[in-house]
């Protein structure tokens, strides 16, 4: 059986099938702000506090893929860029992305979503600046939600906006 090549970006999606897809990024959005939450207010080192700060690490992982790719790993992976008649002006209004998050997202890949040999004995999850990963990750997804169409914008990620 010959491998089944897709292209690599799908034709554009409607203005509902985008304002589902916001719906998505809107949970991403409040799990990151409610894990960010709870790990400012915890001492982490428990299981429960470690599943928190994992679950905090896929979620702004998850953004970072979102936010920055412009072309996607699998077709059906939804990017920001996707939201956006002209790519090119979303390109040039995104923020940068900060390097803490490139080593945010190398770190997550070796301690948290797979099994590497980079692994320490003992990772120190200290080294996790979560308040500063927050503050990293919030600006560019507050310019996403700010610059979205409305058409293309769930109500659950119209709280996020700005007046």
């Amino acid at each position: 059986m010959l491998p089944v090549t897709l292209p690599a970006n799908p034709p554009p999606r409607s203005p509902d099938a985008l304002k589902v897809a916001s719906y998505h990024v809107a949970y991403e959005v409040h799990m990151i702000r409610e894990t960010a939450m709870w790990l400012d207010n915890h001492r982490v080192g428990s299981m429960l506090d470690n599943t928190i700060l994992e679950a905090f690490l896929v979620h702004v992982r998850n953004m970072i893929y979102f936010l920055w790719n412009d072309t996607r790993n699998h077709f059906e992976d939804v990017l920001a860029i996707d939201f956006f008649e002209d790519r090119a002006a979303w390109k040039v209004q995104r923020p940068a992305k900060p390097a803490l998050l490139d080593e945010v997202n190398r770190k997550t890949n070796v301690y948290v979503t797979h099994l590497s040999y980079e692994r320490r004995v003992e990772p120190d999850h200290r080294q996790w600046l979560y308040g500063r990963i927050f503050q990293d990750i919030a600006q560019p997804i507050q310019a996403f939600i700010d610059l979205l169409p409305p058409d293309r914008l769930h109500p659950d990620l119209h709280q996020f906006r700005k007046q």
